[in-house]
């Protein structure tokens, strides 16, 4: 039947896993007072799902698309920097960063999808809002 909801998609559900990793880490005591670091680092994690659910309700791929696309720049800005000021060590530098490869690898596949087929013809529009009733 095809996707229904944004948290229905791999991407989606990927940088929700970011988030919530990224989240944890600006909690941490040696990152809470490093204002800047942390909100950034807050910013770009919630990005990702924000963009990604936008573009989904937005219907058209082109609109999509452009919305995966910011979706991706914002996976693209964690890690390094944690790493750099030692807020995570090697080990965690490669679990994080392994997550944030195939949340990207997801996006980049999305887009990709996106960019090179046409916004199918809608009769009616099949996606509703998950059924709060049960």
């Amino acid at each position: 039947m095809g996707v229904r909801h944004h948290r229905e998609l791999e991407v989606w559900q990927l940088c929700n896993r970011v988030r919530g990793r990224f989240l944890e880490l600006a909690e941490r005591a040696a990152v809470r007072h490093d204002f800047e670091f942390r909100d950034q680092t807050r910013q770009a994690a919630s990005s990702a799902c924000r963009n990604t659910a936008e573009g989904f309700w937005r219907f058209g791929h082109a609109e999509f698309a452009h919305f995966v696309s910011i979706a991706k720049a914002s996976l693209g800005e964690l890690t390094d920097e944690a790493l750099q000021k030692r807020y995570i060590d090697d080990r965690e530098y490669k679990e994080l960063n392994e997550l944030l490869e195939h949340a990207l690898a997801a996006a980049t596949s999305l887009h990709t999808h996106l960019s090179t087929t046409p916004t199918p013809r809608r009769s009616t529009d099949r996606r509703k809002a998950p059924d709060k009733s049960s």
